[in-house]
């Protein structure tokens, strides 16, 4: 039996499905070869300045661009990456505390190149998780074992990031598993099961090799934005439109 752990969580990550269904009527074309990794465009240089005078001139509430303000920065752009801790793993975050002191001296010189390293890092972790999944639904179904009794945590944004792939893959496989369930509670059959969810993956690899660079600086601004309070974003010329 599989039993499920949730504690309702209504925190969605905005930013990053503005930027997914943005991106659905992007023009750009990714190969299937090596994913691209995503730069900072000149503009984006412009933009940081001008929203950093703007936060500092006209917002209510006074913040002092400094260390301990980066480390909330990086954590507030994890937790819009990935707030149910299901791609990125531990070592990844160890990694990226390198930048928990840094952020701040990079945006003082409109450097973005922590945030995009960060956010490249996740969109090829989820690309690779969903491909995976892909590669592997069909036998994976068919194995599944429901008289087994285990835990699922659904609202996994309080719980430690995976120590490592083994650990990620074992989070994952649950997460499919408890999806599997629910459609077959909704008398879809594994077949039908299987077609539906090799759609949804594809989309979603689809959107995500589809993200541009204007994407990832929304969801870092955003983020940044958000320290001052949860009510303040930051619109790109392009979502203001």
């Amino acid at each position: 039996m599989l039993t499920i752990k949730s504690l309702r969580n209504d925190k969605f990550t905005g930013a990053l499905i503005t930027a997914l269904f943005l991106s659905m009527f992007s023009l750009s074309v990714f190969a299937d070869s090596a994913l691209k990794p995503l730069e900072p465009e000149k503009s984006h240089k412009t933009a940081v300045h001008d929203m950093l005078e703007q936060l500092n001139s006209r917002h209510y509430v006074k913040l002092s661009l400094n260390d301990a303000l980066s480390e909330r920065l990086l954590s507030a752009f994890l937790d819009d990456l990935d707030p149910n801790r299901l791609f990125l793993l531990q070592s990844d975050i160890t990694e990226f505390q390198k930048y928990s002191t840094q952020l701040d001296d990079e945006l003082k010189k409109s450097d973005l190149s922590a945030g995009f390293f960060i956010f490249n890092r996740y969109r090829e972790r989820m690309i690779a998780r969903l491909q995976n999944t892909l590669d592997t639904l069909p036998d994976n179904i068919k194995a599944m074992d429901f008289s087994v009794n285990e835990d699922i945590e659904l609202d996994r944004d309080k719980a430690a990031w995976p120590a490592n792939k083994a650990e990620a893959d074992e989070i994952w496989r649950k997460q499919i598993k408890n999806r599997v369930l629910g459609l077959r509670l909704a008398d879809k059959d594994d077949k039908g099961i299987i077609e539906l969810l090799t759609k949804r993956f594809k989309n979603q690899i689809k959107r995500m090799k589809q993200l541009e660079a204007e994407d990832a600086f929304q969801i870092y601004a955003n983020a940044f934005a958000s320290l001052y309070d949860p009510h303040t974003d930051y619109f790109s010329p392009r979502l203001s439109e």
